[in-house]
């Protein structure tokens, strides 16, 4: 079906657009612009069927994409179930997320397999559903009811241990090609981005290694010092994850791994902008320094979010749960209860940014993060129709993943 959201204010990559609409069929963005000129479209009179979506003034913003999310109401990647995908999927949709990145922990070769395994198959196209993956997994696969699968996050296991943070230090190991191949060679195309410690004995070789594979190499869960981010970056290392927690400081005499955060341009910056893992006036600082062309919001939110307080897990540590943070017995904070929209909200309360450049953190920079910005990201012709309508209140009202309504609020 086509859809045609009109009435309603468009953001857009050069500035905000009001009076705009938007005309989507085939699961791509056919025509943007103003209302009265999208309507006198010769190939929106021709659609046929058509649904007219009249947004009441909201805005039309592209959707957002999560590279670094580990569960949602009640949802755990870590628990290898396509169920539990689906509903993370679900999940992602009704707060504007089109696009995500399940993200694992640190754990055994063979927990890791596993998990692969099971996302592989829920990525699979229906006709091989249930059969061993080969040959690779759809660049993007459209969840029944939610957001798209666009790949694996691999956070760890090759961490610092003194920086471990909420992952469980028992299966921490070094850097180790051979293992990492495994996991390439039996999933091909569904591992994207890894996160790992540039400072461990072995760090570069595999740097080296996933670079050549196509896949973005972050540092992270880190006491690298600016230097070893630095050769790290002249291997290919490209990204930070979430930017000021579970890494070396910046301190003048030794700049560690934040520092090299702010000041090599090679690296696109995760914050997780909740006001717990970082203070908002720090949020606002990285910003205003690196650039918000180099900043990506993320939730790292985990299977408690959405739900109430309590006691959760993750990666086997027990996790509690009290207003909004999440935490370990042991007071470390474990992942967030963060949402995408919430994220974008807090953004922009906090930064002066306009909308149709803060929107960028949630949408355009990670898909250039992860090369699919000619697909996604912005709202342009040929583009994918992946598609949020949010309220004045940046509440999600609807959202499209590539042209279909997957969730209405």
């Amino acid at each position: 079906m086509a859809i045609l959201l009109h009435n309603g204010r468009l953001v857009l990559p050069q500035g905000l657009l009001e009076g705009g609409a938007l005309f989507c069929e085939a699961g791509r963005i056919v025509a943007v612009g103003p209302r009265d000129e999208i309507w006198r479209d010769e190939r929106v009179k021709a659609a046929r069927p058509l649904e007219e979506i009249d947004v009441g003034g909201k805005l039309i913003c592209p959707g957002f994409i999560d590279l670094h999310i580990h569960g949602g109401a009640g949802a755990d990647v870590m628990t290898a179930d396509p169920k539990a995908l689906a509903v993370l999927a679900q999940h992602c949709a009704s707060s504007g997320t089109t696009g995500f990145l399940p993200t694992t922990l640190t754990a055994a070769p063979e927990e890791l397999e596993r998990v692969l395994d099971k996302v592989a198959l829920y990525a699979a196209p229906p006709s091989t559903a249930g059969e061993s993956p080969k040959g690779g997994v759809p660049l993007t696969t459209m969840a029944p009811g939610g957001a798209a699968l666009l790949g694996v996050h691999l956070e760890g296991p090759f961490l610092n241990p003194a920086f471990k943070g909420a992952q469980n230090g028992r299966w921490l190991r070094l850097p180790d090609v051979a293992e990492m191949q495994r996991y390439l060679d039996r999933y091909p195309g569904l591992v994207k981005l890894v996160t790992l410690a540039p400072e461990l004995p072995g760090a570069g070789t595999l740097i080296s290694y996933l670079v050549g594979r196509g896949i973005t190499v972050s540092v992270g869960h880190s006491g690298a010092t600016w230097a070893q981010v630095a050769e790290a970056v002249g291997l290919g290392l490209r990204h930070v994850t979430h930017t000021f927690n579970g890494m070396s400081g910046f301190h003048h005499r030794e700049p560690g791994v934040a520092a090299a955060a702010l000041a090599l341009d090679e690296l696109t910056a995760e914050i997780i902008a909740d006001g717990i893992h970082v203070d908002p006036a720090i949020v606002a600082f990285l910003v205003r320094v690196k650039g918000p062309e180099a900043v990506v919001l993320i939730t790292d939110s985990i299977a408690a979010t959405g739900l109430p307080d309590g006691q959760y897990s993750l990666g086997g540590l027990e996790v509690y749960v009290r207003g909004k943070e999440a935490r370990l017995a042991a007071g470390n904070l474990a992942g967030s209860t963060l949402t995408m929209d919430r994220a974008l909200k807090n953004i922009l309360q906090w930064t002066p940014l306009p909308l149709w450049v803060a929107i960028k953190m949630a949408s355009a920079n990670p898909a250039r993060v992860l090369g699919l910005e000619k697909r996604k990201g912005t709202l342009e012709p040929g583009k994918d129709a992946d598609v949020v309508v949010l309220d004045d209140d940046f509440g999600v009202q609807l959202t499209l993943v590539q042209g279909q309504v997957v969730y209405r609020r």
